[in-house]
């Protein structure tokens, strides 16, 4: 019997998958913001860090005897400290959009790594900037974006 996947395997990907990103911050995984933050390519400073987070069980898997559908959820800690405003809002918006990109990758079956290769779909369900410890820092921006992992396994967990 072929080993089941399990909630910290795919969150090991997905870390595994957005790190392989070009222009993002060294990825921290269920870190405090005390590592500081890291330079970006246009002179800004990024934080980013991977949060693990709680998993549901769906529902049995229609059409597969003794197996559960799970989703699994990881959310993604961007904090951005730039010369002014406007540079902080284009960089959240860049780095989010290098994450999703990443995600996208993921995705297609064909990549070697990826979710997909390891019967995995990921989408961003959330995606919060109010409400964090930036708020009213001056130069600062933080965001949370929220992937849920979805896939088939033997184990609820």
């Amino acid at each position: 019997m072929t080993e089941s996947l399990k909630s910290d395997q795919m969150l090991d990907v997905l870390a595994d998958v957005v790190s392989a990103g070009e222009g993002l911050p060294t990825l921290n995984r269920n870190q405090t913001l005390d590592d500081g933050l890291e330079a970006l390519e246009d002179g800004g400073k990024a934080w980013l860090n991977m949060v693990d987070g709680d998993i549901d069980v769906n529902e049995e898997a229609l059409g597969i005897s003794d197996s559960f559908e799970l989703e699994q959820l990881a959310s993604f800690e961007l904090i951005v400290k730039c010369a002014d405003e406007p540079s902080c809002r284009a960089a959240i918006s860049d780095l989010v959009t290098k994450i999703s990109h990443q995600i996208d990758l993921a995705n297609d079956p064909d990549m070697i790594g990826g979710l997909a290769a390891v019967g995995c779909y990921a989408r961003i369900t959330r995606f919060q900037r109010d409400n964090l410890v930036t708020a009213g820092v001056p130069n600062t921006k933080g965001a949370s974006v929220t992937v849920a992992l979805t896939f088939i396994s033997d184990q609820p967990f």
